[in-house]
């Protein structure tokens, strides 16, 4: 993903340079210039760390822990944190470890602070909020449950599992399944439904273009506001989705695509003002075209995406194969 940050930018980087050598007083050419200059260095920054493997030189010994904190929280996703808060569960019905009473309630905490990412996204249907807030109380009571017998036993002497405990870790386990369910069901739909805004705003690029070159401000102005919102529904669901991909692979390809998308797709808008204020300039106006072109792959980005989510989400396990194992026909079991 690093690498091509750096191949894509370095169009960027020229014609934006070139518009502010052009243009000195132009802010606006300044800023498309110091973006790509700044992402340029985030992604050889990423490249370094991961040549290094993950070790960073800093001469503040602290802010490598800092750092893979930082990193840390970027990859808690729903789907991580549920599958926490299932093994502590899981824990839990086989021993009885006072640390658990800690434990679970932080890892239910971490599912629900996640969750709020769905019911207060503007794109989730009224259904799909009731079911997912239906859902979290669900998943709530089971795990109070879940803690009240949990302590109960804790208080006996060489207490031991019981049935009753069984009983319950499995209701709050199937709880916790439905409410996931609930919140990929969620982000797919939302996913299915993205076309129409790629669609969109693919469309209002070309339009940004012919109002920056007559030039027209206000019409500008207005078209960049659809550009922004349309904008917006993308990285909401590029959110949703880093959510609920199954795999590390698909969440850092998730969040990637977002942030690119979120610091690039504005830029479309600054050059398009840069060549507003200078309608003559052919550097002004390539710069808007190479923008635009950006635009588009970010585009294709997250349909790539999306589909790929959609693809891992939906498919079945396959069954395992135990090479160990004699199959039918072989290792002294040929048929005569």
């Amino acid at each position: 993903a690093a690498r091509q940050v750096l191949e894509r930018s370095t169009m960027m980087l020229l014609t934006s340079s070139k518009t502010c050598l052009r243009h000195p007083d132009s802010t606006t050419a300044r800023e498309n210039r110091d973006t790509v200059f700044c992402q340029m260095r985030r992604a050889m920054d990423l490249i370094h760390y991961v040549v290094k493997d993950g070790v960073l030189n800093s001469v503040e010994p602290c802010s490598q822990s800092i750092q893979g904190e930082d990193v840390e929280v970027e990859r808690s996703t729903v789907y991580s944190c549920m599958r926490r808060l299932q093994n502590v569960l899981e824990l839990c019905r086989v021993s009885l470890d006072p640390s658990y009473q800690d434990t679970l309630p932080a890892a239910l905490d971490a599912v629900l602070e996640r969750t709020q990412d769905f019911t207060d996204s503007a794109y989730t249907s009224h259904e799909h909020r009731q079911a997912i807030l239906d859902g979290i109380d669900r998943v709530k009571d089971e795990v109070d449950h879940v803690l009240g017998l949990y302590a109960n036993l804790m208080a006996i002497d060489g207490a031991t599992s019981c049935p009753e405990l069984d009983s319950c870790v499995s209701s709050a386990l199937t709880a916790a399944k439905d409410l996931s369910r609930e919140l990929a069901q969620t982000a797919l739909q939302q996913a299915q439904e993205l076309s129409t805004s790629t669609k969109q705003s693919q469309e209002l690029v070309g339009t940004i273009r012919q109002h920056a070159l007559i030039p027209e401000l206000d019409r500008l102005h207005h078209t960049s506001g659809a550009f922004h919102d349309s904008i917006d529904h993308i990285l909401e669901v590029c959110k949703l989705l880093r959510h609920v991909a199954v795999s590390e692979t698909l969440q850092v390809s998730a969040r990637f695509t977002e942030i690119n998308l979120r610091v690039y797709g504005p830029q479309v808008i600054t050059a398009a003002k840069s060549l507003a204020a200078h309608p003559g300039s052919k550097i002004a106006q390539e710069n808007l075209e190479v923008f635009a072109d950006m635009y588009q792959w970010l585009v294709s980005d997250v349909t790539s995406v999306v589909k790929e989510v959609i693809e891992a989400s939906q498919a079945r396990p396959e069954k395992q194969v135990y090479m160990s194992l004699p199959r039918p026909g072989k290792h002294g079991t040929t048929s005569k």
